[in-house]
């Protein structure tokens, strides 16, 4: 049986951005390239040395929205594995093949989620591999986690350009896009195996300045639970102003005209 073989679809904005992917050391790793999706308005964008090598394809897309962004890069992925990626992660031939040899131990797979070391203290990690079906308590996604075969995405799967930063609804599209694979009925796993170090602060550590960001959460606390939703809106408020996120009204204002919001959207499980 022919080895399976992996793209790490790197999503960047702006010659910061390019800068901060060439930085990044791409290891060398038999199977694995690299998809780098930068947005850029240059008009004739240089792609740094560092990155002119077999093994690396960068496209250059106009525009923001970090969505829309993945989605380039997953759409012009050919290998039988995505791994999703941000510019400012360090990567090694070990962490990349773990993520191979998890798939092909477990041919009925769609999809897996991994973890990161670095600023993750808030990260709740199951201490044993589980699975996806339904979600063990406290348990979060971040994009970099995550990895699908590429049969999903050629099934017509995407990030809903609706969410994530550069989009109206400014966070998000990772836990849209794993509550759209568990409501599509695919088969995922989470496995204990650090894949990449991230060095800097997640973005959910951070105080909320823009209120885009709570109405996206509102609007995912609808989707994911109408029943309860009405009742975790207020919690959710309370729990941003006790963390500092957010104050107390602006934040249940903002995550409340997200709830409604999403009353009118369609879900991405259902197009």
């Amino acid at each position: 049986m022919a080895q399976l073989t992996l793209n790490v679809a790197i999503a960047t904005l702006g010659p910061d951005g390019i800068r901060r992917v060439a930085a990044m050391t791409l290891p060398e790793v038999s199977g694995v390239s690299y998809v780098v999706s930068w947005q850029t308005d240059a008009p004739s964008p240089v792609i740094p040395s560092e990155l002119r090598r077999p093994d690396v394809v960068v496209l250059t897309l106009p525009g923001r929205g970090i969505s829309r962004n993945r989605n380039n890069a997953v759409t012009h992925c050919r290998a039988d594995i995505i791994l999703n990626a941000d510019d400012d992660l360090h990567y090694t031939t070990e962490g990349l093949r773990a993520v191979i040899d998890a798939f092909e131990a477990n041919p009925e797979l769609d999809f897996a989620t991994f973890r990161y070391s670095g600023s993750n203290s808030h990260k709740v990690y199951p201490s044993q591999s589980v699975t996806l079906e339904r979600l063990p308590k406290g348990f979060s996604l971040g994009t970099i986690e995550l990895a699908f075969r590429r049969r999903v995405i050629e099934s017509g799967v995407r990030f809903d350009e609706r969410f994530g930063p550069g989009a109206p609804l400014a966070t998000g599209e990772d836990s849209l896009m794993l509550l759209t694979l568990r409501r599509l009925g695919l088969k995922g796993r989470y496995f204990p195996v650090t894949i990449t170090h991230h060095p800097g602060v997640p973005t959910g550590l951070r105080p909320i300045t823009n209120p885009g960001v709570a109405r996206a959460m509102g609007a995912l606390i609808g989707m994911e639970y109408p029943l309860t939703a009405p009742l975790r809106i207020p919690l959710k408020a309370w729990r941003m102003h006790r963390s500092s996120q957010m104050a107390l009204l602006p934040a249940l204002g903002a995550l409340t005209q997200g709830y409604i919001r999403q009353f009118t959207m369609t879900r991405p499980w259902n197009r």
